[in-house]
């Protein structure tokens, strides 16, 4: 298996959206406490980190992930481009970093 080129879908809090119909890039149930939540999300990041050290080029998905976390599609176009593109540049720099 090829793990240079593993999709950002592997992710284990990537998933079907509640609608159905897309993917989502947070999938984690919204239960437990704060201290509960950000042990999973410092687990979730270094997911993340292991899967940015593992492929080469990839299509950004922090933005993506963001987007979903926040529930950003109710932003305005204009927000929205600005989280993306904040989201993007720091991606492509810790990529370029290693990870």
């Amino acid at each position: 298996m090829n793990t240079r080129n593993q999709p950002a879908t592997n992710l284990p809090f990537v998933g079907l959206a509640p609608d159905g119909k897309r993917k989502s890039f947070w999938t984690l149930p919204d239960q437990g406490n704060y201290a509960d939540g950000a042990i999973l999300g410092e687990a979730m990041a270094k997911a993340y980190q292991a899967h940015m050290s593992l492929v080469s080029i990839l299509p950004p998905s922090l933005p993506q992930i963001v987007m979903d976390i926040t529930g950003a599609s109710n932003l305005s176009a204009a927000r929205q481009g600005q989280l993306v593109g904040f989201f993007s540049a720091i991606e492509e720099a810790l990529r370029l970093a290693g990870g």
